[in-house]
């Protein structure tokens, strides 16, 4: 397994309400395709049709690798929910919006899910009993003033401005990382106009040594519409940026990267 491969569970436990609420687990598995088995034994039928329709080796490669995490991520969900479901029994299949959904032979749950690729690493995170979320993975690069002016806010693009240039490659690729998360929770991806939503950093990024603990924050996100915000966190690890987005009603107090605590409290939205 890479060195990057990892998974991790976070524990999402709602303030008491009135009538009792059973608290949500979010799971999240990180694997690059060194990861993934040659053979697709792990895979349901389903699954493999959609793999054969895929002609070009970088399109199945980050097919597959997408479909591991996210299997993964699945599995941590299951067996907390009761006993281990077999990767091949999960299928995760494209809804008509084209959000990944997962089908669980036999389960009876219908977790929530998101999926992301970038490079050679899929990211996948996963909620039982389901709430929504969108997540994604992105290598850190600088970003042109271009791309800022064409797909940031006028507050998001002062916002990178402001940042030193050791950070600033950083902040924009986990701002892009970020609305992406976003639109993915929405069912909208990158079908929406990306200024429809904006990402405040509720901690300022510092800048750190690269042999120092990985970075790591939260952040909340704004609708134009006025909907109620999301509530976020972020990480980096090694060259890249990995983003959670969820409909909680509160800003989770210890909503940190899964590396430094794997759990926190929150009330579902």
């Amino acid at each position: 397994m890479a060195t990057l491969a990892r998974e991790s569970t976070i524990v999402l436990a709602g303030e008491r309400p009135p009538a009792p609420v059973a608290p949500a687990r979010a799971c999240w598995a990180m694997h690059d395709r060194a990861d993934v088995p040659p053979d697709d034994d792990w895979l349901g039928e389903a699954e493999r049709r959609v793999l054969d329709r895929l002609l070009l080796p970088k399109r199945r490669a980050d097919w597959r690798v997408g479909r591991w995490a996210a299997k993964h991520a699945l599995a941590r969900c299951l067996t907390a929910a009761g006993p281990e479901t077999a990767l091949a029994r999960m299928q995760v299949l494209a809804a008509p919006d084209g959000a990944p959904e997962p089908a669980l032979d036999g389960a009876g749950l219908r977790p929530s899910l998101s999926l992301s690729h970038s490079g050679e690493y899929g990211f996948a995170v996963a909620c039982l009993p389901a709430l929504p979320l969108g997540c994604d993975i992105e290598r850190v690069e600088p970003r042109s003033p271009a791309f800022v002016r064409d797909y940031f806010t006028a507050r998001e693009a002062a916002d990178v401005a402001q940042v030193g240039p050791e950070a600033r490659a950083l902040v924009a690729t986990l701002f892009w990382s970020a609305k992406e998360s976003a639109l993915k929770l929405r069912r909208e991806g990158l079908r929406a106009d990306t200024r429809s939503v904006e990402v405040r950093l509720t901690q300022a990024v510092q800048p750190r040594r690269e042999w120092e603990a990985n970075w790591h924050g939260r952040f909340r996100v704004l609708h134009q519409g006025g909907e109620a915000p999301l509530h976020g966190c972020w990480w980096r690890t090694g060259d890249f940026v990995c983003t959670v987005a969820m409909a909680l009603d509160c800003d989770p107090p210890e909503w940190n990267a899964p590396d430094a605590r794997t759990s926190w409290s929150a009330s579902p939205a």
